[in-house]
């Protein structure tokens, strides 16, 4: 596959996804997603470089040689059951989007209330008392954003109350600086940049007048 529509399906979703976790990164309170949301959006974003960009195109030729469209519907329904399948491995995750580790550790003592001792601290999350279940925290103070994964007995359930009682307790939650938000913004504006540049120097209108642009440069 080559052309326009190829540099449209491998940046246009990569620049959708940038944006939106710029919007998630710079809102006025943490963002809570639900990890099969997460695990989709991210799918779709790198899903089209990967099926689209160099990577496909090797593996693609790699199998079938001279690749037609129906070879490029099997390479993309290959990669669409390979994102069904990191949804359905999140279902059990949470990620809190633009939040401090302070903050988020605050919130999940009150939301777990360990004074209760119904939860306990462990290395690298919580543990309940019972030691049937417990939830493993994952924070990264560089991107502002934390994963939270239940594990245990029925870590579907727990993770759905544990997303709702986070919402409620982040909703006034203060937040880090948007830096994070800014840079992608950024990154997500460069990649469109790229793909529009990509496809104006498909036409041949476009080259033609480049070319005549440099020689004059040039002086030729």
């Amino acid at each position: 596959m080559t052309g326009p529509l190829q540099v449209l399906l491998m940046a246009g979703p990569l620049a959708f996804y940038l944006y939106v976790l710029a919007i998630w990164q710079g809102g006025a309170r943490p963002r809570v997603v639900s990890g099969a949301v997460d695990a989709a959006l991210l799918s779709v974003g790198i899903g089209g470089l990967l099926t689209y960009g160099p990577f496909g195109q090797l593996v693609v030729a790699m199998i079938f040689g001279a690749p037609t469209a129906i070879h490029w519907v099997a390479m993309t329904s290959a990669m669409v059951l390979a994102g069904l399948g990191m949804v359905r491995a999140a279902t059990r995750r949470v990620v809190v989007y633009h939040v401090g580790p302070e903050v988020l550790d605050q919130v999940m003592e009150d939301v777990l209330d360990l004074r209760t001792d119904r939860y306990v601290r462990t290395f690298g999350g919580f543990e309940h008392r019972s030691r049937t279940h417990g939830l493993r925290v994952h924070v990264s103070p560089l991107f502002g954003a934390a994963v939270i994964e239940a594990i245990g007995q029925e870590p579907e359930r727990t993770i759905q109350e544990l997303g709702g009682k986070l919402k409620a307790r982040l909703d006034r939650a203060p937040v880090p600086p948007a830096t994070t938000a800014t840079i992608l913004y950024g990154l997500s504006a460069l990649t469109m940049l790229v793909a529009l540049t990509g496809l104006l120097m498909t036409q041949p209108r476009t080259r033609e007048a480049l070319r005549v642009l440099l020689q004059k440069l040039q002086g030729g």
